[in-house]
């Protein structure tokens, strides 16, 4: 049996958690950023990154909604010391792929 959290009460832990981490690996700054694909009749929207450069730790939240959805909150940590270069996209998906 799956219990329904809410997500603005568990973002402060996440948070501090996430911070705690950073902290003893000398991590710099988080990358906010959502991945997945809405449901829906007519189109879905997808949105995704990836990491072409350097190395970053990737920590997944699922998003609660009140509605069916895959889409995931994700949370980068960069590190202070190595260069990262991140590439964010989205796709309009009208039966196929429109390109990013």
């Amino acid at each position: 049996m799956s219990q329904i959290l809410n997500i603005e009460e568990l973002t402060p832990e996440i948070i501090k958690n996430l911070m705690e981490i950073a902290n003893k690996h000398e991590r710099k700054f988080f990358l906010v950023l959502t991945r997945g694909r809405r449901p829906g009749e007519a189109y879905h929207y997808r949105m995704d990154f990836e990491i072409i450069y350097g190395k970053a730790d990737v920590f997944e939240i699922e998003h609660i909604y009140d509605y069916p959805t895959t889409d995931d909150h994700v949370c980068v940590i960069v590190p202070r010391s190595i260069p990262v270069v991140i590439r964010w996209y989205h796709e309009w998906d009208y039966g196929e792929d429109q390109g990013y």
